[in-house]
């Protein structure tokens, strides 16, 4: 009989731990990317109170099945997480801020970023897109080859309103263009040496790929017309320095 009581009460024991570990393990956040270009890909990133991540890949095509799954360790500071003791294996990433409702990983091999779902952390959300739906921001990527000077700037809807005044009348002036509010703006912002703030526009005509994901990575085109355009402004001077339609004299 005290033999029963005795494994009786180690499940007791066992199963409050268990509870316990459980109850401390809090999931902070879960934040995903999913794309259908060739093979159908989820990728899904999830954070707990304990320190530790894991992140899935799940790639399904017709002739290709891929599954992995890492795992890590990560210091959260406030709006900032710092992956320790080794990189976000993905991108080899050593950092990340949480800000306008995604991930942006820095320093990785390639620029990338995640769509926060649902977090209990703080987010820098310096912009509601859902007032400024063609629009996306980025961070400024360094060209260590160039001796780049410039440092990244947080662009805020004061800097977009900005942009807009300066860039509107300049679309409606060229006739060749169509109008403003039918461009998506991709915008990184970056201050350099002598202080001075700029802003990169990116603008491209509206289509159902582009609308899915032209928030998630700045696009690259070589051409497209009046509907590949490349603006760089002066938000500090608030004068446009370069307007560049793809392919138009």
């Amino acid at each position: 009989m005290a033999k029963k009581t005795f494994l009786f009460l180690i499940l007791i024991l066992l199963f409050s731990c268990h509870k316990k570990n459980e109850k401390a393990k809090e999931l902070l956040l879960i934040a995903t990317d999913k794309s259908s270009f060739i093979n159908k890909t989820e990728l899904t990133l999830k954070i707990f109170s304990d320190s530790t991540y894991v992140f899935n890949i799940n790639v399904n095509g017709q002739l290709y099945n891929k599954v992995e799954n890492f795992k890590g360790y990560v210091k959260i500071k406030n709006d900032s997480l710092d992956f320790f003791p080794s990189r976000f294996e993905f991108i080899r990433a050593d950092k990340a801020n949480l800000k306008n409702g995604y991930i942006d990983f820095i320093d990785g091999d390639v620029p990338f970023r995640m769509k926060i779902d649902s977090t209990k952390l703080k987010v820098n959300n310096l912009i509601n897109f859902s007032k400024f739906k063609n629009y996306a921001v980025f961070n400024y990527e360094k060209n260590e080859r160039e001796n780049d000077e410039n440092l990244n700037i947080d662009l805020n809807e004061k800097d977009i309103y900005e942009i807009e005044n300066l860039l509107k009348p300049e679309f409606k002036k060229r006739k060749n263009l169509n109008e403003y509010g039918r461009y998506l703006k991709q915008l990184i912002g970056y201050k350099k040496a002598n202080g001075e703030k700029y802003v990169i526009i990116k603008s491209f005509c509206e289509s159902r790929y582009e609308l899915e994901n032209f928030r998630k990575s700045v696009i690259e085109m070589n051409d497209g017309g009046k509907c590949n355009i490349f603006i760089v402004l002066n938000l500090t001077q608030k004068k446009i320095e370069i307007f560049s339609v793809a392919g138009l004299a």
